[in-house]
């Protein structure tokens, strides 16, 4: 299987518009294999996955030890940063963001959620 049709949990390595950005932080295949899987995920819920949920992405048998290890070493890479103390604290580090694709009832939508009551 070479790169263009492997998958990686439930994510085509290819599937992700950025992953060519990531040629040049030497990534290992299963730190590509993560940092793909965090990518989709975010990008189809909004949100980062918690490390059980990469574990289970990534096909990792459940090891929060080994999930939590390839955070760390994408981390040091600069590929992703975490906010400390909050739940699902993994953000993309300087990837650009297409938002042309998303529509603006979308974005009304999550403008009101995430504001609502708040003036």
């Amino acid at each position: 299987m070479n790169a263009a049709t492997a998958f990686t949990g439930r994510y085509p390595i290819h599937s992700h518009p950025t992953c060519a950005d990531w040629a040049d932080l030497a990534l290992t295949p299963r730190e590509h294999q993560a940092l793909t899987f965090i990518a989709g995920y975010i990008s189809d819920h909004g949100f980062a996955p918690t490390l059980v949920e990469i574990c289970d992405g990534i096909g990792a048998a459940r090891s929060r030890g080994r999930a939590h290890a390839l955070v760390t070493q994408l981390e040091q890479k600069k590929a992703i940063r975490r906010v400390r103390g909050q739940d699902r604290g993994i953000v993309l580090v300087d990837r650009p963001v297409d938002l042309s694709s998303i529509s603006d009832a979308a974005i009304a939508t999550e403008y009101a959620r995430r504001f609502a009551g708040k003036h």
